[in-house]
Order: C-alpha cells, then structure tokens, then sequence
C-alpha cells in the first residue's frame, strides 16, 4: 500500500470516527443515552442464546429426572438447591430457544418451592 492510499485510509477512519461522534453528540441533545444502548446491544439475547445453545440439554434432562427421584425418599436442601439450579438452566435454554417447554418446568420448580416438607427440609 503507497502513502496515498494510507493516508486516505487514515482520513476515512478519522472521518468515519467524526461521523460517529456527531451522531452520537446529537442523539444525546434529544435524550438518547448511546452509551446505555450500546450496552444493551452488546447483552442482546443473540449472544446469550448462542452460548446457551452450547448446553447439553439432555444431561440437564437425565439429572433432572434422577434428582426428582431421590427427592422422593431424599428431601434435603441440597438436593433441593441442585434440583432448583437446574429447572433454572433448563427453563432458561427452552425460553431462549422459543420452545413452550420452559412452562412444564416452570410448573414443576413451582410446584416444588409449594410443598411445605421441601421448605422445612435440612432446617
């Protein structure tokens, strides 16, 4: 690349940069918190959607299933807890995926933090 074409290219970045600013400058005048957008943007469901996709939904599934066993003849706090963390894990990988499934274990956790003998459990 000659002098030319990187000078040019300095000038676009720098006036892109200035662009950018102005808008950013203007937006503020009328109220626009940019900043707070940007951010908001950046924690969008997309991003935490492609790292939920990387759970292994049928070991959440299959420990689930083994948990709400043992609570049957093990009701401790533990299990309890561990039991809970997953109903979140897999209500939130369904609710991300758009898949109504989320409802059938957000009636289950439900359902479990109801029962009176899981709340007094380890007390």
């Amino acid at each position: 690349m000659c002098i030319r074409d990187r000078l040019r290219q300095e000038l676009e970045v720098e006036k892109a940069t200035q662009c950018v600013k102005y808008i950013i400058k203007q937006a503020e005048k009328v109220g626009c918190n940019v900043v707070k957008m940007l951010e908001q943007e950046a924690n969008t469901p997309k991003l935490r959607k492609i790292a939920i996709k990387k759970t292994n939904i049928e070991e959440v599934k299959n420990e689930i299933t083994e948990l709400e066993k043992l609570l049957q003849t093990e009701s401790t706090q533990e299990v309890v807890e561990v039991l809970v963390e997953n109903y979140q894990r897999i209500i939130e990988y369904y609710s991300a995926m758009g898949d109504g499934q989320f409802n059938i274990y957000l009636k289950k956790m439900k359902q479990l933090l109801k029962k009176e003998d899981i709340l007094r459990a380890d007390k």
